[in-house]
């Protein structure tokens, strides 16, 4: 079944799927913009400022950001809401901070943590674990969560305690 899911996707996109290791990933202090690839179901980033802007990437991998605002496009969300298609409205931008290639999801028990939603269907806006809005975080991970159920396998985690203060 998985063989047939990869068969009409790019040799590219197959070795993503098979292997956490493949594709480029973002250089520290670059500015990007990641989002939930829909297709691939990994993380989706491009540069976001700079010649590459079109160039769009894959990645199997956990993405730390800093100075990040979480943008949605008002326009493509009335069109998903009106059509009842998915389609990529929705923006975690930030500075990355550090790349691990991982996908285990260690900052789901970590307290100092919480988990940021988006869901076209039912809000405006990113949300926090209490449903409250969320438009920007000074630090966050988004991973790449392997073997997820969700419809993307991106997970974003936004930092509510320093690890200073996560210790006293």
């Amino acid at each position: 079944m998985n063989g047939d899911r990869l068969a009409g996707q790019s040799r590219d996109a197959r070795q993503r799927a098979t292997d956490p290791t493949a594709g480029p990933t973002p250089d520290t202090r670059q500015r990007v913009m990641i989002h939930g690839h829909l297709r691939d179901r990994l993380m989706s980033w491009r540069a976001a400022g700079g010649d590459d802007t079109r160039q769009r990437h894959v990645l199997n991998a956990a993405v730390e950001l800093s100075g990040v605002t979480f943008r949605v496009q008002p326009g493509l969300l009335a069109k998903i809401r009106a059509t009842n298609r998915r389609k990529v409205c929705a923006w975690a931008v930030g500075t990355v901070s550090g790349v691990e290639r991982v996908t285990v999801d260690r900052w789901a028990t970590d307290p100092g943590w919480s988990r940021v939603t988006f869901n076209p269907y039912r809000g405006d806006t990113f949300t926090g674990p209490d449903g409250s809005p969320v438009l920007a975080a000074g630090r966050v991970v988004a991973v790449a969560v392997a073997g997820s159920s969700a419809r993307t396998r991106l997970e974003v985690y936004m930092e509510t305690k320093p690890t200073s203060e996560r210790d006293s």
